[in-house]
């Protein structure tokens, strides 16, 4: 019989997660020795009551990983569960995800994330999403931010990005058009 633990989200109606129990292994396995959820289930409802639970993955191995794994991303309270989703490369599946950190992002088709209408921040032209670079002897900090109201008024807008010079203790704010960096790679 394998050791360990399994995790399993308590749902609201709505599919918010509302708790996440640990349980042993053992209390998941048939007689067979096979991981069954449905038996995990059927023990959290002796326990803990009879509310809509479903299996969570165990953590992930490493960042690669992020939003790859079982059921996408491990359950945590606040996300959403749902089902028949066209993502982490399969037509139709069951995922644990944040809820959507804007009206116009959507669920990436590779990985159980939200993704903006732009991809991921423009990065490259800089160093990192939050990079710092010398400038004239001056440390330079990138903090990329998403403005959905920028977005709306023209969809050719979405990411901003604030560049601070701290040795003038100033912020500026600068809109990135996605036609002056879509398309471009990291030598631009």
């Amino acid at each position: 019989m394998e050791e360990g633990l399994q995790y399993f989200a308590m749902l609201s109606e709505e599919n918010e997660v509302k708790g996440v129990l640990s349980i042993e292994n053992k209390n998941c396995m048939d007689s067979e020795g096979l991981m069954q959820e449905e038996i995990g289930i059927q023990y959290l409802n002796r326990i803990a009551g009879e509310v809509p639970w479903k299996m969570s993955s165990t953590g992930i191995s490493s960042e690669d990983d992020l939003g790859l794994e079982f059921r996408g991303n491990r359950a945590g309270i606040g996300m959403l569960y749902l089902e028949n989703v066209c993502t982490m490369g399969v037509g139709s599946t069951d995922i644990f995800i944040g809820k959507q950190p804007y009206p116009s992002w959507s669920i990436s088709p590779e990985r159980a994330k939200w993704v903006s209408p732009h991809g991921d921040p423009p990065t490259h032209l800089y160093e990192s999403n939050y990079a710092v670079a010398q400038m004239n002897g001056n440390k330079i900090f990138y903090d990329f931010h998403w403005d959905e109201e920028a977005y709306q008024k023209d969809n050719d807008y979405g990411w901003k990005v604030a560049i601070e010079d701290r040795t003038k203790s100033q912020v500026e704010w600068k809109h990135l058009p996605v036609s002056s960096w879509k398309g471009k790679d990291n030598s631009s």
